[in-house]
This record gives C-alpha cells, sequence and structure tokens, in this order.
C-alpha cells in the first residue's frame, strides 16, 4: 500500500529540518527526504556566527538536534532521494524514490544549492585534490600550508579566519573593490597577520600535477603559489527535480510567490533553492515557519 503524508519535506538542511518540524508541532503527518546528510551544509560549520537556535553554535549539532527531535516528534525520516515529482490522480504529489513512491497533500522543496565552482581552466580536474568549500573540512590538512580563498561574502571571511589559525597563509582574492560581507567578519579575517586581501581580482586559471600548486591571477598573470583553494562563490539552486516549466531565476534558482508559493497547487520553495534568497539560517528558518502556514490554511 502507498503511503500517504499531509506533507512531504524534499531536503533536510536547516530549511527543511524547521519545516518539518513547524508541520508536525501542527498536526500534520510528515515524511522528510534527505539523500546525502541530514543537517545539509550546516553540518561543514564547527562554529555559527550567529546561530539560529539558541540550544547550540555548532553546525553538527544544530542538524542532528533538530533531525533527532523531529523523529521523536513523529516525523518519518527517509534517507534517499526523491528522483521524480509528479502530479498525483486527484490532487496531491508522488514522489517516486528507490525504495518505491509515496503521496502528500503538499509538497516543500528545501533541496538548497550545490557549491558553485570557478569557470576556468584547472578547476574540474583538481576538485577534491586542494579545491574545497570547507575549511573545517580540510583546513587540518594545510597546516602551515599557503591557502587562497576567492569570495567577498560572509562565508569567504569566516573560513579564512579559520584557515588563518592553522595556515602559514591565507590570501582573500574577490572581484569587488569592497567585501560584501559584515564587517565584523571581515575584521575577524583581516586581524591575523598571515592574512592578505586581494580585491578587483580574479582567479583565471589553477594550476597543479594531481594537487592544486597554484593559482593565476587576471591583470598582469600572477601566479600565486598555494597548497589549497577554497571557493566562497555561492551556489547553483538545487532545481533539477522540478518541472521546466517552472520559471527560474537569473541565478536558476525557482521563482516563488507569497510564502514560497511555486504556482502548481500544493508545491512550495524555501531557502536557497529559491530564486531571490540571499539571507542566512535565521531567513530559512523564517520562510519555513511562513511556508507552512500558508499550507495550513
Amino acid at each position: 500500500m502507498i503511503q500517504h503524508f499531509d506533507l512531504a519535506v524534499i531536503g533536510q538542511g536547516y530549511a527543511g529540518l524547521c519545516a518539518a518540524r513547524e508541520a508536525r508541532a501542527r498536526g500534520l503527518s510528515v515524511a522528510a527526504f534527505e539523500g546525502v546528510m541530514v543537517g545539509g551544509a550546516v553540518m561543514t560549520v564547527l562554529a555559527l556566527d550567529p546561530s539560529p537556535e539558541s540550544f547550540t553554535t555548532s553546525g553538527p549539532d544544530l542538524g542532528a538536534i533538530i533531525g533527532m527531535e523531529n523523529i521523536d516528534a513523529g516525523v518519518v525520516p527517509l534517507l534517499e532521494p526523491v528522483t521524480a515529482l509528479t502530479p498525483a490522480p486527484g490532487s496531491g504529489w508522488t514522489l517516486h524514490c528507490p525504495q518505491g513512491v509515496l503521496t502528500a497533500r503538499q509538497v516543500i522543496v528545501a533541496t538548497g544549492t550545490r557549491p558553485r565552482l570557478l569557470g576556468v581552466p584547472g578547476v574540474a580536474r583538481l576538485v577534491g585534490k586542494g579545491i574545497s568549500h570547507c575549511a573545517d573540512c580540510d583546513g587540518p590538512d594545510l597546516i602551515g600550508k599557503d591557502c587562497v580563498v576567492v569570495g567577498g561574502g560572509d562565508a569567504a571571511f569566516q573560513e579564512a579566519a579559520i584557515l588563518a589559525r592553522i595556515a602559514r597563509s591565507v590570501t582573500i582574492v574577490m572581484r569587488g573593490a569592497a567585501p560584501r560581507a559584515r564587517a565584523d567578519l571581515v575584521g575577524q579575517a583581516l586581524a591575523f597577520a598571515n592574512v592578505v586581501l586581494l580585491s578587483g581580482r580574479q582567479v583565471r586559471a589553477v594550476m597543479g600535477d594531481g594537487r592544486v600548486s597554484a593559482v593565476r591571477l587576471d591583470g598582469d598573470g600572477t601566479d600565486l603559489a598555494c597548497d589549497g583553494l577554497f571557493l566562497f562563490i555561492g551556489g547553483e539552486p538545487e532545481t533539477g527535480l522540478l518541472p521546466e516549466a517552472l520559471p527560474r531565476g537569473e541565478n536558476g534558482g525557482l521563482v516563488t510567490g507569497p510564502h514560497g508559493a511555486l504556482g502548481l497547487p500544493g508545491l512550495w520553495a524555501i531557502g536557497s533553492v529559491r530564486a531571490g534568497f540571499a539571507g542566512g539560517l535565521a531567513e530559512a528558518g523564517e520562510e519555513a515557519l511562513a511556508a507552512v502556514a500558508a499550507l495550513c490554511r
């Protein structure tokens, strides 16, 4: 027999976790899908600044605690990807996954983004060989070595500060004239004597024989030796599951109406999979609450 739920939440990063938590608190039956890791990107951040929850500042703890609390509250965890999403006969949606199918009256898409890569020579063959998106994960391999961080937002400066504590040098390369990051995060990173900021510059190529050894900058074509390259240049929204007929924004994110409505009955999107989402964890949580409140009306 096919299981039916009031709500299926696709993606269990912070936005999806919050949506499942709120929906269950309102008495809905909830299935929560996650094909990679419950908690999503937040699980790679050891110290959240700021944390959206009062009980912890640890990213791994945040994801694990909310995930376990949701299960205790009755959310059904399905640790597998949704491979297809189709209209159910009559109303609602059918979700196809490797273990079978289920139906839901409403679906919230909280699939987030995948890290964006630089579209320059050398990147594709060196991903995972010195190219990373997580200082806490891969920084320990670079103790006493030289690192380059690309990006001008909060994540770039936060991660640069993490690397500065263990690396010999950290060079932040950003194409803008001034950082987009919060002033306090910029100050924290640049307070380290081994951190250098290069503004108005871009990486044009990545060099290395089996592992990153240098990056080539624009302008005079300077080759900057490094052992690690950390990219914080935004993400690519994970929208492949959704019908092509749904409009996408300039960044590929889903265009939504009020409270995340996608224009098809019973279908919603929240968090960084949406076009125009520029918030952080707190904003993702607020969107989750708003979407659940709207679908309960």
